[in-house]
């Protein structure tokens, strides 16, 4: 009896992890796209002067349940409310399995 609700409960959680893994579509295009779109978003604002171009930041951020950013932090603390007026409450096309995750992105500034 012992061995067949080994069995039984070896073959139910192997059963929920490949139903669950199923529904992913493909998480690394997902990703990318998401970063993409991030990054334009970050580069195209009309905000950035030319001592800017050049500084490195890891922006810390999460997509919300009605596809809106919202930054936590940047790892630069001159930049950390410009890229919040810039990234916050901003609308991105996500797959479901991408939101209400956290997210760091590397951004090189140019001008």
């Amino acid at each position: 009896m012992k061995l067949f609700k080994g069995l039984f409960l070896s073959a139910l959680f192997s059963f929920s992890f490949f139903i669950a893994n199923a529904a992913n579509i493909n998480p690394t295009e997902a990703a990318q796209d998401l970063q993409k779109q991030v990054s334009e978003l970050v580069l195209n604002a009309d905000v950035w002067s030319v001592a800017d171009a050049g500084n490195e930041l890891h922006v810390r951020f999460m997509v919300m349940d009605n596809d809106e950013l919202i930054v936590i932090s940047t790892d630069n603390e001159d930049y950390d409310d410009t890229i919040k007026s810039v990234l916050n409450y901003k609308k991105v096309n996500v797959e479901n399995q991408l939101k209400n995750k956290v997210f760091i992105l590397p951004i090189k500034l140019r001008n």
